[in-house]
């Protein structure tokens, strides 16, 4: 009863050239029949945006997410923007262990309005990041903001369809479009992707999900000839690898692309009955009325 028109399209969209695929490929594999890469860069350490209330507001300040062992050491305090103007004193979390083979990746995503990103990036003008990723629903907002800004700006991750990334590619309001391949369903990606280039966007695959979809995306990600790195989720649970046939190969920060057939891995029906879900709880209860 929350699937929209749209998102039934892209899955379907999915599914059917999936089907469709391992019928006349099955002894291809997807990504590197497309003429695509072997190996797909990986996003070392990205920084999120935990605690915060609304947009507009800062709340509890920015932290760093886990990478590697989970370490966490403070490199800067930042004077951020908060209600209305007013600043307070907050900590961003940086490795500053890791060596220089990390990236920092800060994402700001929906958490202020324009007055606040641009207050935001003045204040980390002096740091080197590899992008500071912001969502906004003004195309021309982001525009202003990017026009701005002295890191690249990445966007986009929640929007459906290549007619609504369309605005902002002609706004020219980013540096790296973040799809969101498997909502958008690989082939309408794919399309995303080939707009992007004609604007001379880079882009980089939406990807904090399981095993299926980190493939789903690497195959994306090895025909495209615009991308500039993938996201992976390296926090897992512990019965993880359970759930699928093969779990991806990562190796010095790159995914080797599988040469099986189709993605190059599947659900595991076993393992699944062996771990049934115990309710309605995350993105499944999204939008839903308790």
């Amino acid at each position: 009863q929350h699937i929209t028109p749209a998102q039934l399209k892209d899955w379907l969209g999915t599914a059917q050239g999936d089907v469709d695929l391992r019928i006349q490929l099955r002894n291809h594999v997807l990504g590197r029949s497309c003429g695509g890469h072997q190996t797909v860069p990986l996003v070392r350490f990205k920084v999120l945006v935990a605690g915060l209330c609304h947009r507009g507001h800062v709340g509890q300040g920015l932290h760093a997410a886990r990478a590697g062992h989970g370490q966490r050491s403070q490199l800067a305090t930042l004077d951020l923007p908060h209600d209305g103007g007013r600043t307070r004193e907050k900590h961003l979390h940086l490795p500053d262990g890791a060596g220089p083979g990390v990236d920092i990746l800060l994402d700001l995503n929906f958490n202020t309005t324009t007055e606040g990103y641009l207050k935001i990036l003045r204040a980390i003008a002096h740091l080197d990041l590899f992008w500071v990723e912001i969502d906004s629903d003004n195309p021309e907002a982001l525009g202003h903001i990017r026009r701005a800004s002295p890191h690249p700006v990445s966007s986009c991750e929640t929007l459906l369809g290549l007619a609504e990334f369309l605005p902002y590619f002609r706004e020219q309001a980013l540096d790296v479009a973040i799809i969101d391949t498997p909502w958008n369903g690989v082939w309408q990606s794919m399309k995303i992707a080939a707009a992007a280039e004609a604007h001379e966007v880079n882009v980089a695959p939406h990807n904090f999900y399981g095993h299926l979809c980190t493939m789903m995306n690497a195959h994306f990600c090895a025909a495209v000839p615009n991308l500039r790195i993938m996201e992976t989720d390296i926090d897992r649970i512990a019965w993880d690898h359970e759930l699928f046939t093969h779990v991806p190969e990562i190796v010095d920060g790159h995914l080797i692309l599988p040469d099986r057939p189709g993605w190059g891995t599947e659900p595991d029906e076993a393992g699944l009955r062996a771990h049934p879900p115990r309710g309605v709880t995350g993105l499944l209860s999204y939008g839903r009325k308790t």
